[in-house]
């Protein structure tokens, strides 16, 4: 069995990109259940069948180290990759929707503070920049589709939930093209429309209602708030409606690390 990783920071997007790829790969889905059997998060155990299968496709938020699960098995690393300040009001609404409810202030703070969510990197998720850099090393900037091949010789490429949003159907065909899948541009046009933010709400709102233990956590409380984990997916947000102070110490924190990611 090899793996192909589809790596990232928590609340990048990973999720989303497993939707489509499993939408191309394997057509309708029927229930998230599915998507996290044939396209598994290592982070939980896998599916019994995993190690029958010549390669799977795998999503990870663990930092890229010898001690990272399956890393002997590593195929190829697909990174994914969003600004840190969508990412942090993204994980504000997913500690709630987990029930942590944390203060807003004090989150953003903290997530500034230690440039990234102390949490996740108490889970050996690291923090924004070093997450990446572990995937990709000096490659973090590079162009797509740019890059010398790596030292260990595995294949490496990255997008961004930016990308993602602007043109799925392209950065969906480019990375079918890094699995050496062919890319049939109907079925990417098909896997597209089912995988639209708006209609995977309507999945994560057909689960919730019906009870099904499948791929969307959250607690019914929070859920009864209107948070979801298909949040809003959009991009470019401001934290000024937490407290006005916060957009300009972000920037001022995240600058460096941003330009050294290709924010800048």
């Amino acid at each position: 069995m090899k793996v192909v990783w589809l790596a990232s920071y928590p609340r990048s997007g990973n999720t989303w990109l497993r939707f489509l790829l499993y939408a191309y790969l394997h057509g309708t889905i029927h229930n998230t259940a599915d998507v996290n059997r044939l396209l598994p998060p290592i982070l939980r155990p896998l599916p019994p069948d995993a190690h029958t299968r010549p390669r799977i496709i795998s999503k990870t938020h663990f930092l890229f180290s010898p001690s990272h699960p399956l890393v002997d098995r590593t195929a190829a690393i697909i990174h994914i990759r969003r600004h840190p300040k969508d990412i942090l009001l993204s994980g504000l609404n997913y500690h709630a929707l987990n029930g942590a409810a944390p203060d807003p202030v004090a989150y953003a703070r903290a997530f500034i503070g230690n440039l990234g969510d102390p949490e996740w990197k108490r889970m050996n998720f690291g923090t924004w920049e070093p997450s990446i850099r572990s995937w990709l090393g000096d490659r973090a900037a590079a162009p797509r589709g740019r890059d010398p091949a790596p030292p260990d010789n595995i294949p490496r490429a990255w997008t961004t939930f930016e990308s993602l949003r602007a043109d799925t159907a392209a950065e969906l065909s480019r990375i079918l093209s890094i699995l050496n899948e062919p890319v049939d541009h109907a079925r990417v046009a098909d896997a597209v429309e089912r995988c639209s933010i708006d209609n995977l709400r309507a999945l994560e709102e057909r689960e919730s209602r019906a009870g099904a233990k499948g791929l969307f956590p959250g607690a019914a409380d929070a859920r009864a708030k209107g948070h979801r984990f298909m949040n809003k997916g959009v991009s470019g947000q401001s934290l000024n409606h937490i407290h006005p102070d916060l957009d300009a110490m972000f920037d001022d924190a995240f600058a460096p690390a941003l330009a050294r990611c290709g924010y800048a």
